[in-house]
Formats: C-alpha cells, structure tokens, sequence
C-alpha cells in the first residue's frame, strides 16, 4: 500500500511540474510584437542611416529608428492590435 502511495505522489508531482510548466509557457506570450526589415535601392544595394517611423493608427503613437551600415533595422515593443 505505501509503494502505490509512493507512486500516486510522485505522479501527481510530476503531473503537477508539467502543468506549472505549461502555464509558464503560456503566460510567457507577449502582447507586443517587433518590425525587422531591410532598407534597399531600386538595385538592391542596402542604404545605411535610412530614417524609418512606425505608426499606430489607433493610438497615433510613433517610434522612430535608423537602419544601421547594412540597412537593417528592428522597430521593437510595438502594441499589438
């Protein structure tokens, strides 16, 4: 009797872990998202320090980045929605 009650404990235990770390997971989901992108010419050729602006439209917010020597930006922290 003591081993099967061994065994129901660690069960739930490990049933318990696994739930803990599904919820883990899932609060783990963001509620902002992140613009990447690369700034070219017409001939593909990268154009460094181009100014990029992202507008909200529901909000009117504005976050504003350059792309760097490659023309790469990231436009980070945006609100979802």
């Amino acid at each position: 009797m003591e081993r099967e009650e061994r065994n129901l404990r660690r069960r739930a235990a490990a049933s318990l872990s696994a739930l803990l770390i599904f919820a883990a997971t899932l609060s783990a989901q963001g509620t902002t998202g992140t613009i990447r992108g690369t700034v070219a010419d017409a001939s593909g050729a990268a154009i460094p320090e181009a100014k990029i602006q992202v507008k909200n439209v529901n909000t009117g917010a504005l976050q504003n980045v350059t792309s760097d020597g490659q023309g790469r930006y990231a436009v980070e922290n945006l609100s979802v929605g």
